[in-house]
């Protein structure tokens, strides 16, 4: 058989007739090599939450629904793709939430879960310490956001 005649052994047990090119050992196209990579991707996902923080699947799902499919603190993200990250206590090890990796590597990780930092960011948003200084300055060539 000739690579160009080589067909999808899944095609083939599927009796699909189309022809798909197959390449790469074991012989597969394109769309079953997608469907096994995510089977793979999906597999390891699973066996990660479970191993590391011991949640099942159906328990990530149940969170992430009660957070209405997105990231709890910048409400952005929504996992799709690339599913939410648990987060954790790094002290009592309990699970908190789903955060998106910005919120949790760089807001929550940068501060190491020090509540004071986070206040003071709050205050930092709420009353800028240069306003006091040198009064409400615009940079310049700032257009704002509509």
């Amino acid at each position: 058989m000739t690579r160009e005649q080589a067909r999808c052994i899944d095609c083939i047990k599927q009796d699909i007739t189309t022809k798909r090119k197959a390449s790469g050992k074991p012989l597969l196209c394109a769309t079953h090599r997608r469907e096994r990579r995510k089977k793979r991707r999906d597999y390891s996902w699973e066996k990660h939450i479970q191993e590391t923080y011991g949640l099942s699947t159906d328990e990530y799902w149940a969170i992430y629904e009660a957070q209405q499919g997105r990231c709890y603190i910048c409400r952005k993200g929504r996992g799709i793709r690339k599913k939410l990250s648990v987060d954790h206590d790094h002290v009592t090890g309990r699970v908190r939430g789903l955060l998106d990796t910005a919120c949790n590597r760089n807001v929550l990780g940068h501060f190491q879960d020090d509540i004071e930092a986070l206040e003071r960011a709050i205050e930092y948003l709420k009353n800028p310490p240069a306003f006091l200084v040198i009064g409400e300055r615009v940079v310049p060539n700032h257009e704002e956001k509509k």
